[in-house]
């Protein structure tokens, strides 16, 4: 077991480790990982990076020859370039899939996403697909093909043009946003790539058509199971759901405790309307013994709610949200710690938070709205993907 004196730590910082021990747990008050912390280690085999480590700087695992696995138990949010070892080193395979199957493209460095992005590409059959990373991984790259430079090799597209698997995956995903497309497709064309071109006419015409039947579906069940629901249940049963409190007459929204698919709030509890959702409300962070992040895939906000506090959505992850008609604004840091959210948003919204229009770590995936509404306005004014909702 390494010593107290194998390590030099300042202010959380790993700065070097100088022991001679082969399987290590990093001490559980460092949060980042130095520049060059481990560099040409020859005898470590295993690292246990702690819940607590963020941040692993460049080439801190650089020419550790003999480490075959890192075991990275909380968050990495940045990484630098050859931050866990150099890449397309084939007798380092078990440490890549291990390593980048957990920390996602985007917590890299620009200056070290395209090898990132290569390894990821190279191994792609080999990572769990229905692992978090994986599925960030595949919206990353999809809202990334138009971005303006090129890698020192390549652009974000190749990728997709040269690996098909890939390619088929983030159509699947639907992880291109539609104004994209037809951008791209000018692109892949003058390259020649003419099975790719077909893939995203089809992958465009497939969003648009299926966007259509699937909300007039939606709204269609919606409204039947809610007059169900509200018709069964008491106030004592919502209170098995739900953790809300009265203001002014009106019911607030403190808790929902619902774990389904698909959480539509009911638009009464009893005689009295649900007109709040307050902070927190949909609180989807680890909780203490959980070892994986959940989210629900659809949250249905009812007709009536005029009000959604700071931190509604607290790290709420790859859900749609619907909004009623009623809702005029929605508060900066309402989506604090969210991502991959797709908003539905009426021609009633007047105000939307900075926080949706984000260079890094934006929470939003996408809005729909109706065709001239200030939430068009607003996606296009910042950069969001916009789809048009009737």
């Amino acid at each position: 077991m390494a010593n107290a004196k194998d390590y030099t730590i300042q202010a959380g910082r790993l700065v070097r480790y100088c022991g001679k021990e082969t399987r290590i747990t990093v001490p559980d008050d460092v949060t980042s990982i130095g520049r060059r912390a481990f560099y040409r280690n020859a005898t470590i085999t295993s690292v246990t990076l702690p819940a607590g480590v963020d941040t692993v700087e460049q080439e801190a695992f650089e020419y550790c020859h003999a480490l075959k696995e890192i075991n990275i138990l909380g968050t990495i949010k940045t990484a630098g370039v050859r931050a866990f070892g150099s890449f397309d080193d084939p007798k380092k395979k078990e440490l890549e899939i291990s390593v980048y199957a957990s920390v996602p493209i985007r917590a890299f460095t620009k200056a070290a996403q395209e090898a990132v992005l290569r390894t990821f590409s190279r191994r792609f059959s080999e990572f769990d697909q229905k692992a978090e990373a994986f599925r960030d991984n595949l919206n990353f790259i999809g809202t990334h093909l138009k971005q303006p430079q090129a890698f020192q090799n390549d652009k974000f597209y190749h990728f997709l043009s040269d690996n098909s698997a890939l390619r088929h995956a983030v159509l699947d995903a639907d992880a291109i946003p539609i104004k994209d497309v037809d951008w791209l497709v000018d692109a892949i064309q003058a390259e020649g790539n003419t099975a790719f071109v077909a893939e995203l006419l089809d992958y465009r015409n497939r969003i648009l058509l299926d966007g259509k039947i699937k909300q007039a579906q939606e709204r269609s069940q919606a409204r039947a199971e809610k007059k169900a629901l509200n018709a069964e249940m008491s106030a004592a049963d919502w209170r098995k759901l739900l953790k809300f409190s009265y203001e002014d007459g009106a019911v607030v929204i403190k808790e929902v405790r619902i774990k389904e698919p698909v959480i539509e709030l009911p638009d009464r509890i009893g005689e009295r309307r649900v007109r709040v959702i307050d902070r927190r409300a949909f609180s989807y962070n680890l909780k203490p013994g959980e070892k994986e992040l959940w989210s629900p895939d659809k949250i249905v906000i009812p007709e009536g709610v005029e009000e959604i506090r700071k931190g509604a959505f607290y790290c709420v992850s790859g859900a749609e949200i619907f909004f009623p008609a009623t809702i005029r604004a929605l508060p900066e840091g309402c989506f604090v710690a969210a991502e991959n959210l797709i908003l539905h948003l009426p021609a009633t919204i007047e105000e939307l938070p900075e926080e949706l229009s984000w260079d890094d770590f934006t929470p939003i995936k996408a809005i729909h709205a109706p065709a001239g509404s200030y939430a068009e306005k607003y996606a296009k004014e910042h950069g969001v993907p916009f789809v048009v909702e009737e």
